[in-house]
C-alpha cells in the first residue's frame, strides 16, 4: 500500500492539530482540578468560621434567650431553642 506525499502531509497536519487539542485538554483538566481543591479549601473556611462564630456566641445566646423569653406574649420558643442547644 502505497500512500503518496498529500495524504502524509494531511496526516502529519492531523497529528500536529491532535497534539495541540490533548495540550490544551491538559490544562483544562488541571484547572478543572484545582477549581475543585480551591472551591472545597473555601467551602471548608466557611464551615469551620461558621462553627467557631456559633461556639462563640453560646455562651451570649442562653442570657439573651431567657431576656426574649421574659417579654410579654412569648411564651415557650426560649425554652425550646435553649434545650436546642444544650443549655
Amino acid at each position: 500500500m502505497r500512500v503518496d506525499e498529500e495524504t502524509k502531509k494531511l496526516l502529519r497536519e492531523n497529528l500536529d492539530v491532535s497534539r495541540e487539542i490533548l495540550k490544551t485538554t491538559q490544562k483544562i483538566h488541571r484547572a478543572v482540578v484545582w477549581r475543585r481543591i480551591f472551591n472545597a479549601i473555601k467551602w471548608s473556611f466557611i464551615v469551620i468560621f461558621l462553627a467557631i462564630s456559633f461556639w462563640q456566641l453560646q455562651p451570649h445566646l442562653g442570657p439573651l434567650l431567657t431576656i426574649y423569653g421574659n417579654l410579654p406574649g412569648i411564651q415557650g420558643i426560649p425554652q425550646k431553642i435553649q434545650t436546642i442547644l444544650g443549655q
